[in-house]
């Protein structure tokens, strides 16, 4: 498994931590073999040779979770580009739901977060942070939104 995050945002943190809790939850499920995380100044293409090693190298991991649905759609070319296919020898999964992650090939999987409810949410905190009233945070749940991108095959 490869982890691919942003980690110069605060999202891009708690996205690559509840990645990792993820996986200390399920230990039946094998670790990260990979973590890559970058900065919003680094170039993309540098992240994309990086990856480009990654899978050229035998011992190459079946999976690859990414920071955003932009960047797993990216990832997407760059797998197939090594002549892999997805998801067949490489699953991908973003976060977000993009507005054309269901519209690409192949479809992607993504993790869904209420983006209308947490601009709601925001405004209000924000008019009750003006009022200096007390505010607390809120966890929202997730949806994992299965397309065709990534498929479970314990054969890999």
């Amino acid at each position: 498994m490869l982890g691919i995050f942003q980690i110069d945002d605060l999202q891009g943190v708690h996205r690559m931590d509840g990645f990792i809790q993820a996986y200390r939850k399920h230990p039946k499920i094998s670790y990260l073999s990979e973590m890559l995380m970058y900065q919003s100044s680094d170039k993309m293409a540098n992240i994309f040779d990086r990856v480009s090693e990654i899978f050229r190298r035998n011992d190459r991991p079946t999976a690859v979770t990414c920071y955003n649905d932009q960047l797993a759609i990216q990832i997407i070319d760059v797998i197939k580009s090594l002549d892999l296919r997805v998801p067949e020898d490489v699953s991908i999964v973003g976060f977000d739901d993009y507005q054309f992650s269901k519209d690409i090939q192949p479809s992607l999987t993504t993790i869904v977060h209420p983006k209308g409810q947490m601009g709601i949410d925001a405004s209000t905190l924000l008019m009750k942070m003006i009022n200096h009233e007390p505010v607390k945070s809120i966890i929202y749940p997730l949806k994992l939104k299965v397309r065709d991108s990534a498929i479970c095959n314990t054969k890999r």
